[in-house]
């Protein structure tokens, strides 16, 4: 194969960034490409050259080959990277990649059919002495037919699914008929390809994976393997490498079955194979991912190998530079995924503006984003916001150092799972690692901290804002209320979320002291540095993150919540607010539950719901969100129509009085 002398890269956001910084270093230069969405990415400034892609929809930009393959043949590109995600896993890709004599930077489009399709993959693997996870496959009235024979629970997948897209339990046989329906519509709609199948479903099972690469003279080999348990909505949330869940024998085990997958498949570049791993120790194939994984930095941070160099190298016909018995593990590595999504609200995807966003400052520390400032995160992609991983000489170091990571990380503007990755790691049971694939499920159907902990946390930040405003306050003082030596007597009133809050305050000099709803605040210490706001309250001391919006506006994050809080001179001066309370309180009113698309609307005005019928979806980040009734009611009005797009909490239904 001919040397690589520039890559295309067919991807957008923290991936491309990614790519490039190998390439870079090794002295080849990159062309990104972008869409009119990804203006704040910044992959477009940190690449060499950049490409508009002409079209609004994914389908017309990122999925469109014949574009992407025009565009590298017009930069004099000779190669293209995928990485993960829209093209990566089609054949077609790089079947016209090798059309146009471009090197296509991953395996064979033969190797990627065979592993992408489920069912195809699951008949190879076996034929290898592979166990596999116990499947029923037919068309949907086949598997319906034999409804009642099935081991339950089972699980629906979509046969050309991935990431976690389409997948349901199913715990009962009465249930089925409808999930393999609604499964093959998606499968239709998300991959061209309606075949669904059924597998036994493992509800304590532990998901674990291993990172391979084959070249072209026939080596093959592992990177040892990772573990991804914790999941939500069958997406990973945190990996760790190695998997603290196997000893000596099982790691020799799984990591034969992967090498040997790879060697008898003829693979080529890197790739993922995943296993289940049942209570008693046992192993089923999983699937093949046929390109480079999200995950893949704790891989890299415990072999010391740079797996996308290995990729080009690879691709280049080079021979892999080393051999298996060279790999060592060294120490742990943890990675947790950064999302924009509401905890409180079943993970719903969270899409919306960030307003301000300031990463870890710990050089230790590796962080993979593309959101550098404030941005947007789109509903037409993966709610991922960042990765932050850590590496230490064992686990608990690792678990550690991610942990104090995140918690230096401040995003505003949007919902984030901040505050449930702390939770999360550090939960005894993640500690002591007796987690499996439906912990986060089984354990937090939701997550919202206690009502009385968040009061506290917001009646803090009130607080810290009629510090702030007073401090702004030009009003003139007497030479001995500047001193301190006379005390200050003020009334302030702060409004959030709608509702109104009266502060009567007591200055006497960086001395501060308030009495909010019945209770006290004392503060001093008060201390400003950029956006950061320390001091001290009630003698507990306590950092903010302020971003001021206007004189008399500033928004506020304290321990991962996020307040918007404005001064208000006085109550007379709330009419306009007023009108907004009645009107966002209207209980007539049915709000979105995400920002998104509308995707269906299943009622007509005049028709009566009942409490939790399922109304219309949404679809927000790729997955559709049911928006239900919360009563028994008459719909009067629905404001919206399919293809609207909507924000969270805007009025969408009107119920008949």
């Amino acid at each position: 194969m001919n040397k690589i002398h520039k890559i295309l890269i067919a991807n957008r956001g923290e991936i491309a960034i990614r790519i490039h910084r190998t390439a870079s270093r090794m002295g080849i230069p990159t062309v990104a490409v972008y869409s009119k969405q990804d203006l704040d990415s910044a992959h477009i400034m940190q690449c060499d050259h950049t490409v508009l892609l002409q079209g609004e929809s994914i389908a017309e930009t990122y999925l469109n080959i014949d574009q992407l393959i025009d565009i590298a043949k017009r930069h004099g590109c000779n190669a293209i990277h995928p990485g993960y995600g829209f093209l990566a896993e089609n054949p077609s890709f790089p079947m016209a990649c090798q059309k146009h004599d471009i090197i296509f930077i991953g395996p064979s489009p033969e190797i990627i059919h065979l592993m992408g399709n489920k069912i195809e993959a699951n008949k190879r693997i076996k034929e290898l002495g592979i166990p596999t996870n116990e499947s029923f496959i037919g068309t949907v009235d086949e598997i319906i037919e034999k409804k009642d024979t099935l081991p339950y629970p089972v699980l629906v997948k979509a046969a050309a699914g991935g990431g976690g897209k389409g997948m349901q339990i199913v715990q009962f046989s009465e249930d089925l008929p409808e999930v393999l329906e609604s499964t093959s519509r998606l499968a239709e709609k998300y991959f061209k390809d309606s075949t669904v199948y059924v597998e036994h479903f493992f509800p304590l099972a532990r998901h674990i994976e291993v990172q391979v690469l084959g070249d072209h003279h026939g080596n093959a080999i592992h990177l040892w393997e990772r573990e991804c348990s914790l999941q939500r909505r069958y997406q990973k949330i945190i990996e760790e490498a190695p998997s603290p869940t196997l000893n000596n024998t099982q790691r020799r085990e799984v990591t034969d079955m992967a090498v040997k997958i790879t060697s008898e498949i003829g693979y080529t570049n890197a790739g993922t194979i995943e296993f289940l791993m049942d209570p008693h120790g046992n192993f089923y194939f999983l699937e093949m991912n046929t390109r480079i994984q999200v995950e893949h930095a704790v891989t890299e941070m415990i072999t010391g190998i740079d797996i996308v160099e290995q990729q080009i190298n690879i691709a280049e016909g080079k021979p892999i530079a080393f051999k298996q018995n060279q790999i060592r593990l060294k120490g742990h590595a943890v990675e947790a995924r950064i999302y924009a999504e509401d905890t409180s609200n079943g993970f719903m995807p969270a899409p919306g503006r960030i307003t301000y966003i300031e990463f870890p400052s710990d050089p230790e520390i590796r962080i993979e984003t593309s959101y550098e400032q404030p941005g947007e995160v789109h509903t037409s992609f993966d709610p991922m916001i960042a990765k932050i991983i850590a590496h230490g000489d064992d686990r608990t170091e690792a678990i550690q150092s991610v942990d104090q990571a995140i918690n230096t990380l401040h995003i505003m503007g949007i919902n984030t799972n901040v505050g449930f990755l702390r939770l999360l790691l550090n939960h005894a049971d993640f500690r002591s690692n007796t987690i499996h694939t439906r912990f986060v499920e089984n354990q937090f159907k939701s997550y919202r901290q206690s009502k009385s902990i968040i009061e506290n946390i917001r009646n803090r930040a009130i607080c810290c804002a009629a510090v702030l405003f007073s401090k702004m306050d030009q009003q003139p003082k007497t030479f001995l209320q500047k001193m301190g030596i006379k005390p200050v007597l003020f009334k302030t009133y702060i409004m959030n979320s709608n509702e109104l809050f009266e502060l009567a305050g007591s200055q006497q000099g960086d001395k501060y002291k308030f009495k909010l709803r019945g209770k006290t605040y004392s503060f001093t210490d008060y201390y400003q540095n950029g956006h950061h706001l320390t001091g001290v309250i009630n003698n507990s001391s306590f950092h903010i993150v302020l971003r001021p919006i206007s004189t008399n506006e500033v928004e506020f994050l304290s321990r991962h919540h996020q307040f918007h809080l404005t001064h208000i001179k006085s109550p007379d001066d709330l009419t306009g607010w007023s009108i907004a309370i009645n009107k966002h309180g209207n209980k007539h009113n049915l709000k979105a539950p995400v920002t998104g698309h509308v995707s269906k609307i299943m009622v007509v005005p005049g028709q009566v719901v009942e409490e939790g019928q399922e109304l219309a979806y949404i679809n927000s980040l790729s997955l559709n969100t049911p928006v239900k009734s919360t009563s028994r009611q008459l719909v009067q009005e629905i404001h919206i129509q399919p293809g609207d797009f909507v924000k969270e909490n805007d009025v969408i239904f009107t119920y008949k009085d």
